[in-house]
């Protein structure tokens, strides 16, 4: 849905899965990983002609896996969170990395 700039691996909820289960599942889908979610690092939203978006920003830490990308990715890359900033974010997405800088900013 938003080709030509990064994205964070995620996805839908299925009907009947808990958000844990299919947040783990979309990250096992997309990158081959097996993640601990540990908690929520912010929170945004975007509307398209036909749906309203919430999007869900959880940290959390490798817990083993190689990257596999889903044919739904070109490339993936581990960056600090300066570089971070400097990627080319979809709207909702740099909303939630410009509130993490001031939250780094005022820690």
């Amino acid at each position: 849905h938003n080709s030509g700039g990064w994205d964070f691996p995620g996805g839908k909820v299925d009907p009947g899965e808990s958000f844990d289960v299919a947040l783990h599942r979309e990250i096992r889908e997309e990158t081959g990983l097996a993640v601990t979610v540990e908690h929520p690092l912010g929170v945004s939203e975007a509307s398209k002609s036909e749906y309203h978006i919430i999007y869900l920003f959880m940290s959390g830490h490798l817990n083993s896996g190689d990257v596999k990308l889903s044919f739904e990715h070109d490339d993936f890359r581990w960056v600090t969170f300066d570089e971070l900033e400097r990627l080319e974010w979809i709207e909702p997405f740099r909303k939630v990395i410009n509130d993490l800088r001031e939250k780094r900013m005022i820690n």
